[in-house]
C-alpha cells in the first residue's frame, strides 16, 4: 500500500508512465486532483471520488501528475485466498475482471466518498503496524472495502450480475488466458446457419 503522491516521485525499476503489465490486482483510489489513467490502451478520466481497478495481466500506465493525492492498494490472489473461502476470493476477484465490470467507479455522495477514504485510512494504519494481528486485520479490511466497491457497482447499476454460466466463463477465460501464447495458429469452424423466412 503507497500514496499515489509517493509513487510520483520515487525512483523505480520501471517508468509507471509506460505501458507495463502487472502479475498482481491494484486498487487505486483518488482523493485529490483530476487526471487520466490507461488500463488495457484505454484511457479513463479520474477526479476526487474515483476508484480504478486494475486485474492481474492487464496493461496500464499513470500520466505523471504531481498534483494527484490518492491511494495504491496492491495485492495477490494468495493474499486473499489465505484469509477467504474459495466462493468469496472468487467474487472479490470478479469485480476487477473487465469482461464483467466497468473498471472505473465513481462515488456519488460526500458520505459515501468518506466512509471508504476511512476505511483505506484504517486499512493503511493496519499496512503500518505489522504486528501479530495487523496482517489478518489487513485482509478483512480490504475484503470490506471490495465488498463495498460490489454494493457501489450494484446501486449504480455498473456491476454485471452473475448469470447462469458464470463459473463456466470464468474458467474459459482463465484457460485462454493461460494457453493464448502457446499457438499463433488459427482455426477457421465451419458454421452452417439457418434462416428462417417471416411470414
Amino acid at each position: 500500500m503507497v500514496r499515489i503522491e509517493e509513487i510520483m516521485t520515487r525512483q523505480m525499476d520501471h517508468d509507471i508512465c509506460l505501458n507495463h503489465r502487472v502479475n498482481f490486482f491494484v486498487l487505486i483510489f483518488i482523493t485529490e486532483g483530476k487526471g487520466v489513467h490507461s488500463i488495457d490502451f484505454t484511457d479513463y478520466s479520474y477526479h476526487e471520488g474515483t476508484v480504478l481497478l486494475v486485474r492481474k495481466d492487464q496493461i496500464h500506465k499513470f500520466h505523471r501528475d504531481e498534483t494527484i493525492k490518492g491511494y495504491l492498494i496492491v495485492f495477490t490472489e494468495d493474499f486473499i485466498l489465505s484469509h477467504l473461502n474459495k466462493m468469496q476470493a472468487s467474487k472479490a476477484m470478479q469485480i476487477f475482471n473487465e469482461a464483467l465490470n466497468y473498471p472505473k467507479i465513481q462515488f456519488q455522495t460526500d458520505i459515501e466518498f468518506t466512509d471508504f477514504l476511512i476505511l483505506i485510512k484504517h486499512l493503511e494504519e493496519e499496512y503500518s503496524t505489522k504486528d501479530a494481528f495487523s496482517k489478518d486485520i489487513t485482509r478483512s479490511a480490504l475484503h470490506i472495502a471490495i465488498t463495498k466497491l460490489f454494493r457501489m457497482k450494484s446501486k449504480y447499476d455498473t456491476y454485471v450480475y452473475p448469470k447462469k454460466y458464470i463459473t463456466q466463463f470464468l474458467t474459459f477465460q482463465r484457460l485462454v488466458e493461460r494457453d493464448w501464447f502457446k499457438s499463433k495458429k488459427l482455426t477457421i469452424m465451419p458454421v452452417k446457419l439457418v434462416y428462417r423466412q417471416k411470414h
